[in-house]
């Protein structure tokens, strides 16, 4: 949605096109479907969550010009995207622990331990996160925000765990690779992470990915709290740490475009202990770039 100028990834691509913001939806929908049609464009591979959130719906219409939306089915992005529904979807299920979740337009007489945090049910990168620490705050905040799509969760401590899943649906077939964030951004991002050989957290992304009937790479975030694997977030889409899954050896995005393409994902291998870090990197850009190439 930026000039090339202003995009670091552009220099590593053929064709750079500036299309309007995914918020734009109907703008955004249309530039790219135009970009399909002129490119021939056989595969789309949303990133992030408004991403995801404007095309699922829309995979008969990208089929229509050719192109595959690589994306779970749409009613199943619209569990992982609710976090309401995902509570209720695994609440009672044998291998998952989820985190208490309640309706905000809905409390239950035991939504009342305090402190706890309300955040939007289909919200995204911990925007619109709100501490409520008694009594006093919950009322108010339950009329302020009454009708604007809240949940309440229990503030519990911990350490965060994440899992990047491949799953083939055609086959069956799948691939986890598991890390424990040392260091992460407000917004969700891992900065410095450790990778893990946790079969335990493998099982249950692989347990999640297959009650969901999932298909390609999906991220799943727990909560590490008092010894147990509590379940956050399931993320339709890459994590913004997918890359240190493959520094530690497995490619998630090459084998999530095998997933649409009919071809066998690759066997995973356990990877070894080590502790990741990413940093940014100063370049240059050519101001010519700017304009579509090839």
């Amino acid at each position: 949605m930026h000039p090339a100028d202003w995009t670091a990834a552009s220099v590593f691509v053929d064709i750079f096109h500036q299309v309007p913001p995914a918020q734009d939806a109907d703008a955004f929908v249309h530039a790219l479907l135009d970009i399909c049609r002129e490119r021939q464009v056989n595969y789309v591979l949303p990133l992030t969550d408004i991403e995801v959130d404007v095309l699922s719906p829309l995979r008969d219409t990208f089929s229509s010009v050719g192109a595959m939306l690589c994306l779970s089915s749409h009613n199943a992005v619209r569990v992982c995207r609710d976090k309401l529904r995902i509570h209720e979807v695994f609440k009672d299920d044998d291998l998952i622990t989820t985190i208490p979740t309640w309706n905000m337009d809905n409390l239950s007489s035991t939504a009342s331990v305090f402190p706890m945090i309300a955040k939007p049910r289909s919200g995204r990168s911990s925007e619109g996160v709100i501490r409520i620490n008694d009594r006093t705050e919950l009322s108010h905040y339950t009329t302020r925000l009454s009708g604007a799509g809240y949940i309440l969760q229990p503030l519990l401590d911990g350490s965060i765990h994440v899992t990047d899943i491949v799953r083939q649906q055609a086959s069956g077939c799948h691939a986890a690779m598991s890390r424990k964030e040392l260091l992460r951004t407000v917004n969700g991002a891992g900065l410095t992470i450790e990778m893990l050989h946790d079969g335990t957290q493998n099982k249950q992304a692989q347990h999640i990915a297959e009650r969901l009937d999932l298909n390609g790479c999906v991220n799943i975030e727990f909560l590490m709290h008092k010894g147990r694997l509590h379940l956050m977030d399931i993320n339709p889409r890459f994590s913004a740490g997918v890359a240190f899954t493959k520094l530690a050896g497995y490619d998630m995005t090459a084998n999530h475009l095998r997933c649409f393409s009919d071809e066998a994902i690759e066997h995973c291998a356990p990877p070894r202990s080590a502790i990741y870090t990413r940093r940014y990197v100063e370049m240059a850009i050519t101001p010519s770039i700017s304009q579509p190439r090839q």
